[in-house]
């Protein structure tokens, strides 16, 4: 064999005769070469490590919920249970430790406090937790090592003991608190002006504390004796909250009363500092120092309040242009996504941002509002493929003659006029009092008539004389076959609501007094959007109000049957009332004649195939209504109580909507029989 020397000179040394076969097998086995050796060493490893990793696995697997074999709590197996069974053998194991008492010596005499009494006893919730995680907890490569030594070798989970500190204090004020003078905490008062400090006082009684702190010492050992004896000596008590410390939390108050800027996105807004100062009280915080926090019951509610009046935007859905002549959707304008406000989240940041404050910080950050965008149900472009199909998949009108109770027609007109154009999204539910509300003066709607037990009042309720446009609404759905989720019958027939299309039976009143709420609601239970066309015509004496849906035609058919009528109360016609608040000679008809009875009527709805969708039975009551005339004389009245036109009859306050039509409007004379119902 050559090779070369560290000068470049070849060097040579002489060739051993080569080993037989024999001596080379009995040279490694006398001794492994170190790398040899190292790779047996960790191919070994991985193969015991694998194996391990596969029984830990399927121990695990065998006794999923329940403790591994080998776990005690001291003496006490809990191989093998689950949860509740460990906790329910824990508890009976070690029930002795609820056995004995603590004897409490002072200067006002012993007394006796039994461990059950402060809820001494074995804590086997928490040590069933500890017992059913060894061997679960970690890597796989810890957690199989922990595996193997609960099995092998035994885990033991210590045994704890609980105790009730809130049940010893109660107590332990029981036995000393008579004889006390406790201390007085000085405090901050919040008056009209600003905070005011109201000093604090020393006292004088046996240390509770000391007292309660030697017992929770021993009590929580489980080695514990069972009759424990401590005491207490009367000491001064100190406030546990000075006038320094009072008067440092109204410097912090102060800093936290300060305008509270909001952000979200690009709108800001602020809460005056006034409003900022009725959230902040004072008591221990959460680190047990006395000083301000902001209330978070006061927050919530303010930052809901601020939320719904000033932040929140409801989506505005696409809304189609309407041929004036034909009534056809010929045009869509953009919907617009809405904010809706996270109060909790929100008051959170701003419950922060003032304990900030209360800590040095400054005031010139602001709050970022925690909000999610909504979305209109009905994109734009749904809107606008739907646009091109569109036909009137349902229509109705109905006659009404403008009087008082009705508002002169205004409280049929402007319900026609809100609801033109809108869009009802598929899986919406259409509610005509949500859709038309605020129901008030300012948006048009006037004084108008109302029933209420069966009498008429023209002019008690604002938007009286509505149902005639919710009735409309009604057939409309009617007609076009969808689902009906609410409807109500009026409380007497008005004859006006039926027609050939539409039999008895199909009239829908609607009303709001504030305390009750009387809807017509119907659900699009078709795939496309529904657009509703509303008008009226402008007649003084006699109108009509019309809604037509206009949709993607679905082939639906829809057919009534003959309404069948029962339990007919014939109404009657009562003498005249004469009153001196008519001139004399005319006339004013208090209610109009009206048949009470009972009737039924069915609807049946079906699709293109020919197969049902709906199958509608629609049941009313009508009261019967007699008929009564006022009317005026210049002579006296007999002592008949003769109440004028708004008078006599129990009626909804101004502030709230009573929106079933009237009987009847004033009558020129016995001939004219103008029905404004």
């Amino acid at each position: 064999m050559t090779t070369e020397s560290l000068d470049g000179s070849e060097l040579t040394a002489p060739i051993e005769p080569a080993e037989s076969d024999e001596q080379v097998d009995l040279k490694i086995g006398s001794g492994l070469h170190p790398l040899r050796f190292v790779l047996a060493f960790l191919i070994a490893g991985v193969a015991v490590l694998v194996l391990g990793t596969a029984v830990a696995v399927g121990m695990s697997q065998m006794y999923q919920g329940r403790i591994l074999p080998g776990v005690h709590v001291g003496s006490t197996d809990l191989s093998g249970l689950t949860r509740e069974q460990a906790v329910a053998r824990l508890s009976t194991e070690y029930a002795y430790l609820s056995n004995g008492q603590v004897t409490v010596v002072t200067p006002v005499g012993t007394a006796k406090i039994t461990y059950q009494e402060i809820g001494r006893g074995p804590d086997a919730e928490s040590m069933a937790d500890a017992a059913l995680a060894v061997g679960r907890q970690g890597d796989p490569i810890s957690g199989t090592a922990a595996a193997f030594r609960a099995v092998s070798t035994g885990n033991n989970v210590p045994l704890t003991v609980k105790l009730d500190p809130t049940a010893l204090a109660t107590r332990l004020r029981a036995l000393t608190g008579s004889n006390a003078a406790h201390a007085t905490d000085a405090q901050v008062v919040v008056d009209g002006t600003g905070y005011k400090v109201s000093p604090g006082a020393a006292g004088h009684g046996i240390d509770e504390s000391a007292i309660a702190a030697s017992i929770l010492a021993e009590l929580t050992k489980p080695d514990a004796t069972q009759n424990y004896q401590t005491g207490g000596n009367f000491v001064d008590l100190q406030p546990r909250v000075t006038v320094a410390q009072a008067q440092q939390a109204v410097t912090q108050a102060e800093k936290m009363t300060a305008d509270l800027p909001l952000v979200l996105g690009s709108q800001t807004w602020t809460i005056p500092a006034a409003t900022v100062k009725t959230w902040i009280v004072f008591g221990n915080r959460s680190d047990g120092t006395y000083g301000p926090v902001a209330d978070p019951a006061l927050v919530l509610s303010g930052i809901t309040t601020i939320a719904a009046a000033q932040i929140n935007q409801t989506p505005v859905e696409p809304t189609f242009l309407m041929d004036k002549s034909t009534g056809k959707p010929v045009g869509v304008t953009g919907g617009k996504d809405g904010i809706v406000v996270d109060v909790n989240a929100t008051a959170v940041s701003i419950e922060a941002y003032l304990d900030a404050l209360a800590s040095g910080g400054t005031s010139s950050t602001s709050v970022t509002v925690a909000a999610a965008v909504t979305q209109p149900q009905l994109t734009d472009a749904q809107a606008s493929a739907a646009m091109t199909k569109m036909v009137r998949i349902g229509w109705a009108t109905v006659v009404f003659f403008p009087g008082e109770s009705n508002g002169f027609g205004a409280n049929i007109r402007v319900p026609a006029q809100i609801l033109n154009g809108q869009v009802v999204a598929p899986g919406e539910t259409f509610s005509f009092l949500n859709r038309v509300e605020p129901i008030d003066l300012a948006h048009g709607f006037k004084m108008g008539g109302v029933i209420v037990n069966g009498k008429s009042n023209h002019t008690g309720a604002i938007g009286g004389g509505i149902c005639s446009a919710s009735t409309t609404m009604f057939h409309a759905a009617l007609s076009a076959g969808l689902q009906i989720v609410e409807r109500h019958p009026h409380d007497y027939f008005i004859d006006r609501y039926a027609d050939s299309r539409f039999p008895k039976g199909t009239d829908a009143t609607v009303f709001d007094t504030g305390s009750s709420r009387v809807d017509l609601k119907w659900l699009n239970d078709t795939p496309y959007p529904i657009v509703i066309r509303g008008s009226s015509t402008k007649g003084s004496s006699s109108a009509t109000i019309t809604f037509e849906l206009w949709s993607v035609a679905t082939g639906r058919t829809v057919s009534f049957s003959k309404p069948v009528i029962t339990d007919v109360a014939v109404a009657v016609e009562n003498p005249p009332i004469y009153t001196n608040t008519l001139a004399p000679g005319k006339t004013y008809r208090l209610e109009y004649r009206t048949n009470g009875f009972n009737v039924f009527v069915t609807r049946t709805v079906l699709d293109a195939n020919g197969k049902q969708i709906h199958f509608d039975k629609f049941t009313s009551h009508y009261i019967k209504v007699n008929g009564q005339l006022q009317i005026g004389s210049s002579g006296p009245t007999q002592g008949t109580k003769t109440p004028g036109p708004t008078q006599g009859t129990k009626t909804p306050g101004p502030s709230r909507t009573g929106v079933i039509p009237p009987s009847a409007t004033p009558a020129a004379s016995p001939r004219r029989r103008q029905v404004v119902r």
